[in-house]
């Protein structure tokens, strides 16, 4: 029974960490199509990714906030300012509880947030 026990929690981890791999591996085809322009084609790797995180109960890793900066961040390239302000914010609250709010990814974060509230004239609000 033990041994059984011991087997599964080492499958269960393996599940866990194909799906990571998984999903990185959209999100990085992701961010090539949004380099290149294909903003369309990012979002349906955005998309494909944000599937396997959620059929993987895996809603709050840092792989999930990098997914919702880099959807932010297409959004707004866009110019869909309320849909890349929602990602953003929800990336930050990710980063916060994870205590990873001094990162690299937290600074990326930031910067995107304020470059929503930049383009959307709203000037103050973007240097805080």
């Amino acid at each position: 029974k033990e041994q059984f026990a011991k087997a599964v929690g080492i499958l269960d981890d393996c599940h866990s960490a194909r799906t990571e791999l998984a999903a990185k591996v959209k999100l990085g085809e992701g961010t090539v199509a949004m380099r290149q322009g294909a903003l369309a084609a990012a979002a349906e790797q955005f998309q494909a990714a944000r599937t396997i995180l959620q059929s993987g109960n895996m809603q709050d890793t840092l792989a999930m906030a990098s997914l919702l900066q880099l959807e932010g961040k297409a959004s707004r390239i866009r110019g869909a300012y309320d849909v890349a302000q929602q990602r953003l914010d929800e990336a930050w609250e990710l980063l916060k509880k994870t205590e990873t709010d001094k990162s690299n990814d937290a600074a990326q974060v930031l910067q995107q947030i304020g470059a929503v509230y930049f383009q959307r004239g709203e000037f103050p609000r973007a240097q805080e």
